[in-house]
């Protein structure tokens, strides 16, 4: 991702800086390149320097799925300017399962850690000293288990960081209250880098992210870029920080996009669009959304709140999608729509203060995370 990014600048890195190719449109009577080192001025009496032995890999994967089958794969490495062009392969570091054989062939057992990394060493025979590091994730997750998330870090790391589309097809559970701090958040969204929907199960465990702010306005916004067909968010409380969620058109705190299942998902605090609509939990609803509660504050350009260009649950239900038992703070969203059009079958949600604080409103709600007392605004005991 960085040399892409750099690529993009105009940047070379330093490998691209010292490989002669960089250079095939500069005059050779003027300039010396070759392999490894920078260009040079060519001057009367100039002499070339000794050619340094360079050693790389020309593999390109990054992941390896061991679950879908994937036993081995041959590291391919590339030697200049050696008269022996031999290599001693190695393992960096040992790691469980994972071995490497005399011609680089690089074997992972079916018992191999998920999530974990292995780096190859490849070393000219000629001289060890020059070397070449490759690096792989591998990929062997068990749909049974869940990964652990137990701060702002892990989510990050596992899941808004990842541009391994594998990652969006793992289940996750939250271990603990997620909080965010000013600035922690980094304006990407979950499956944004991957490139992919989120397939697998996230499950708040009855905890709370709080403080999510920011979006720079980008348009299918919500913690998750997209929820795919058989994906699951669940059990999930989301207070949105003092700086409220700022986000494009077509966007809304849990989901832009939801093709699977959300389900018992409290909201609460402020998003802003930059756009023309947007929604509190998910935008395009092609899937279900059950035992929800909605108390955002849904804005659009600093405007006053309008049934118009926001629905409280969602902008649209399309295509057999399912909005059940879902609920809507009136009197905070100042909205009496759960879509961005009326629906009479399904406004009759969007309560009062007093209908708000009704406890048999909500008496299919699981009570091991909700707190529903008579009198007060549900909640997750979470946030109790």
């Amino acid at each position: 991702n960085l040399e892409k990014e750099l690529a993009a600048l105009g940047i070379k890195t330093e490998a691209q800086l010292k490989t002669a190719a960089t250079y095939s449109a500069w005059d050779p009577n003027v300039w010396y390149t070759a392999d490894g080192i920078y260009p040079m001025l060519k001057h009367p009496g100039f002499e070339p320097p000794a050619a340094e032995i360079l050693v790389s890999v020309s593999n390109t994967e990054r992941f390896v799925d061991v679950k879908a089958g994937t036993t081995s794969m041959q590291i391919n490495a590339v030697v200049k300017n050696a008269s022996n062009n031999g290599v001693e392969y190695s393992l960096k570091e040992a790691v469980a399962g994972v071995a490497i054989s005399e011609s680089g062939l690089l074997t992972f057992a079916n018992s191999v850690t998920d999530n974990s990394y292995v780096t190859v060493i490849v070393a000219s025979k000629e001289d060890p000293s020059k070397k070449a590091e490759y690096t792989l994730k591998i990929n062997n997750f068990d749909k049974n288990t869940y990964i652990e998330i137990a701060s702002l870090d892990d989510l990050i790391k596992y899941l808004v960081n990842t541009d391994d589309p594998a990652d969006l097809n793992k289940n996750y559970r939250l271990v603990n209250n997620v909080e965010i701090l000013e600035g922690q958040w980094y304006n990407t969204n979950i499956g944004a880098n991957a490139g992919v929907p989120f397939t697998g199960i996230f499950d708040g465990n009855g905890y709370t992210i709080k403080g999510i702010q920011g979006g720079e306005g980008k348009a299918t916004y919500g913690i998750f870029k997209e929820i795919g067909v058989g994906g699951v968010v669940k059990n999930l409380a989301v207070v949105i920080g003092s700086g409220r969620m700022y986000v494009g058109a077509a966007s809304a705190i849990i989901a832009g996009t939801n093709r699977g299942t959300i389900e018992n998902v409290y909201v609460e605090g402020e998003i802003m669009s930059t756009g023309v609509y947007v929604a509190g939990i998910a935008f395009d609803n092609y899937g279900v959304i059950k035992n929800v509660i909605c108390r955002a504050h849904l804005l659009i350009n600093e405007s006053a709140t309008s049934k118009a260009t926001v629905g409280a649950i969602a902008y649209n239900n399309q295509n057999g999608g399912v909005i059940e038992n879902c609920f809507a703070d009136r009197t905070y969203t100042n909205l009496a729509s759960l879509l961005g059009s009326a629906n009479p079958a399904l406004d009759v949600n969007c309560l009062d203060d007093a209908g708000m604080k009704t406890a048999s409103n909500f008496a299919s709600f699981n009570s091991e995370i909700w707190r529903i007392v008579e009198g007060e605004i549900p909640t997750f005991k979470s946030l109790a």
